[in-house]
């Protein structure tokens, strides 16, 4: 009987769900993310945000504009403009500037960038920011902390990796970190399963370390990586600039893993830590659920959602095609005979 309790929990701690139709996005065309946020699910698509009710899934509005003037914003293809939510409304982030909106979806003020940053998110009546740069044979990334203007206060964390301009890492294990009660969350998962903690100030409080195995980059992963591939805008362009994409592939310098990052996405909802992983089973992918203290709530293996281009993952930039309220999971789907986007969901259970 103990035996078979033991497998009875297993099964019920990893089990695969199945998502279900919940609307139509008919408004959109091309999407580039989304994030939920008080009561409404916000779909972006260029300088565009489309906003939804949470509740039934209907049609409210629109807002943002396309442009270099005061609350607009320009447009990136391999760098997508972003939205989160703030304390009283909404930050919108492109290429070169925030734009902080109302719960109304009215602008409220803006604020220009000093560098390439990306990634940006309020703390306070300060801004956390994630910054890349080259130095040297390495690549470093950043977790700065900076005041309303961009001024730096302090950097709270960074990351070494080799890199070499000569080559294209086509899988890096890029940073990701979120905020919740003015803390701020870090994966560091180049050093295993890790989380680290700070506080508002951005200093360390905690660390926790899971025991989870490396999942091997196989020949087929490597396929299915090149054919992700030819869908990003950059290596199209490239591509088409060299005359085929057989020169491209004869040309780059292509380094692909050993082994995945153990962490592929991390976000923070309704105080539980939601850590995707490269473990599949079917056409499902692992997520880790833990409490804000490091423990272990469940694991899920849920539907694959839409990633972002190849290039955009290079560079840093966090658009998901998910989000995650009340143990519901919602995804966006391309219905590719319909020509049509789909919002589907899922109880987390």
């Amino acid at each position: 009987m103990r035996f078979a309790l033991i497998i009875l929990s297993a099964f019920l701690l990893v089990t695969p769900i199945q998502g279900k139709l919940t609307t139509v996005l008919s408004q959109v065309s091309r999407p580039e993310g989304m994030q939920i946020a008080f009561g409404k699910i916000l779909i972006t698509e260029r300088s565009t945000f489309f906003v939804y009710s949470l509740s039934d899934f209907s049609y409210i509005t629109q807002f943002g504009q396309t442009g270099e003037g005061p609350g607009e914003l320009t447009i990136n293809p391999i760098l997508p403009n972003t939205i989160r939510p703030t304390e009283n409304g909404f930050l919108a982030e492109g290429q070169n500037k925030l734009i902080f909106y109302s719960k109304d979806f009215k602008v409220d003020h803006e604020v220009k960038k000093k560098e390439w940053l990306i990634n940006s998110a309020p703390l306070g009546s300060n801004i956390v920011s994630l910054r890349m740069q080259i130095q040297k044979n390495r690549r470093v990334i950043e977790i700065l902390l900076m005041d309303s203007q961009f001024n730096i206060i302090k950097t709270i964390f960074q990351q070494h990796m080799d890199f070499r301009l000569d080559c294209v890492y086509l899988i890096p294990d890029i940073v990701h970190y979120a905020i919740n009660n003015n803390k701020i969350y870090v994966e560091d998962s180049t050093k295993g399963f890790m989380i680290h903690v700070f506080d508002s100030t951005g200093k360390k409080e905690a660390t926790f370390k899971k025991n989870y195995k490396p999942i091997p980059f196989e020949k087929s992963d490597k396929q299915l990586l090149m054919e992700r591939l030819k869908e990003d805008y950059f290596f199209q362009a490239t591509s088409k600039k060299m005359g085929s994409w057989k020169e491209l592939e004869e040309r780059s310098n292509f380094i692909f893993p050993e082994f995945f990052p153990l962490i592929q996405d991390m976000i923070i909802a309704n105080n539980k830590i939601y850590i995707s992983t490269y473990q599949h089973k079917d056409n499902l992918e692992q997520y880790i659920v833990l409490d804000l203290k490091g423990n272990t709530l469940g694991e899920y293996f849920l539907p694959v959602v839409k990633k972002s281009m190849v290039t955009t993952s290079m560079l840093g930039r966090e658009n998901r095609f998910y989000g995650i309220d009340n143990n519901n999971f919602y995804y966006l789907l391309e219905n590719e005979n319909a020509e049509e986007w789909e919002l589907h969901s899922i109880i987390i259970k």
